[in-house]
């Protein structure tokens, strides 16, 4: 259950209620953790939860889910330099959510990440890594370039 105003502090779950969340904390898990499908990674908590009863006495949720998106994206097949650009700090000016996307982006996405294409051609332009988006304009541009010439 998510909520735009947070009444509690702290994440929490029950096995009645599931998650209590605010949508904050999943934004910004989502931002720590790119590539990772945080509310997917909540569902398959719960589900876990769910069927290991004796586990589900914790006293610190958010450490839990901390703890289990940090081993998801761990796992998760993120090219290495993709992995970089992971930040807990606050974005630049030019890396805030005001990007505006380029023209041909998603055609563009296709030869930047390769093989890890249905990680991120589901993602809005502004939820790309900083890296990827890079790359994209690089590309973007070198094409425009050799389209001139």
């Amino acid at each position: 259950m998510k909520s735009d105003i947070c009444f509690f502090p702290e994440p929490f779950w029950s096995k009645t209620n599931g998650w209590s969340v605010c949508d904050v904390d999943i934004q910004s898990w989502a931002k720590d953790y790119p590539g990772i499908d945080v509310e997917i990674q909540l569902r398959q908590m719960h589900n876990w939860l769910i069927t290991n009863p004796r586990k589900a006495n914790k006293k610190d949720w958010r450490k839990f889910i901390c703890h289990w998106l940090g081993k998801a994206y761990s796992k998760a097949q993120i090219p290495e330099d993709y992995k970089t650009t992971r930040t807990f700090n606050k974005p630049k000016p030019e890396e805030s959510h005001t990007d505006k996307e380029p023209k041909g982006w998603k055609e563009a996405l296709k030869f930047v990440v390769g093989d890890q294409l249905a990680r991120f051609k589901d993602m809005p332009w502004t939820h790309l890594p900083i890296s990827v988006r890079t790359e994209i304009r690089q590309l973007l541009k070198k094409m425009e370039n050799a389209q001139s010439v």
